[in-house]
């Protein structure tokens, strides 16, 4: 018989909330409520598109801050795997901190992997793969994601 304590009662509510986000047809700020019930540290309100997959296995390491839009189908991972330094077939599970910053623009069927921080105001290009700290108002894309120019920032909206 399976003995549930305290612990295994908190992960199964997070799965169970960033399910729900996942494929609940609510508007998407109303969605970052049910994304922050899932253990997501959320800074005032953001924008979170249907279909995005948060990483269960440690949702409490992403960190998303005000103003920021998630669009459709992106994905966010807090855990990877790393080759051993004595054994490379071997393979070592570690886990990292996201930080999305403020007023970011994350475009659609992104994938965020490894520790990783995107600077306040930047934007990710559509379908791209995030494996690398994106500096204040930038733009990247590609997989994986690569500069591709800087944005004006007298023009900014967020302060």
């Amino acid at each position: 018989m399976k003995v549930f304590n305290n612990r295994n009662i908190i992960k199964a509510k997070r799965k169970f909330f960033l399910y729900l986000a996942r494929i609940l047809p609510v508007g998407g700020y109303y969605r970052s409520r049910i994304v922050r019930q899932g253990g997501v540290n959320i800074e005032d309100c953001c924008w979170i598109g249907r279909n995005v997959t948060i990483d269960n296995v440690a949702p409490e390491l992403i960190t998303i801050k005000r103003n920021a839009v998630i669009a459709e189908g992106t994905m966010i991972l807090t855990h990877y795997f790393v080759p051993h330094k004595a054994n490379l077939h071997q393979r070592k599970f570690e886990k990292g901190k996201i930080v999305i910053g403020e007023g970011v623009f994350i475009g659609c069927n992104t994938i965020i992997c490894k520790p990783v921080a995107i600077g306040k105001g930047s934007v990710v290009g559509a379908g791209s793969v995030v494996t690398k700290d994106i500096p204040d108002y930038q733009v990247w894309a590609g997989n994986p994601a690569k500069f591709i120019k800087k944005r004006k920032t007298e023009n900014r909206v967020f302060k």
